[in-house]
């Protein structure tokens, strides 16, 4: 399977930065996605987190913004 970078978003009411620099640039499987899901993280591909930023779906000033490696 391909690997496909995905944009992390994340609640500065529940993350903080650091949290976001340690998503940043990483390579995560499945499994490690879906526990950040728990935590509540949101994973966009990157044209659908496009979209939700232009259409206004998305507050960049109330969340953190990373990204990963899905494999």
């Amino acid at each position: 399977m391909a690997q496909r970078t995905l944009i992390a978003v994340m609640s500065i009411d529940r993350f903080d930065r650091k949290d976001a620099e340690h998503l940043e640039n990483n390579t995560l499987n499945k499994v490690q996605v879906q526990e950040w899901v728990s935590k509540g993280v949101n994973f966009y591909l990157l044209t659908d987190f496009m979209d939700l930023c232009n259409d206004q779906h998305v507050d960049t000033e109330s969340c953190w913004i990373s990204y990963i490696t899905e494999e």
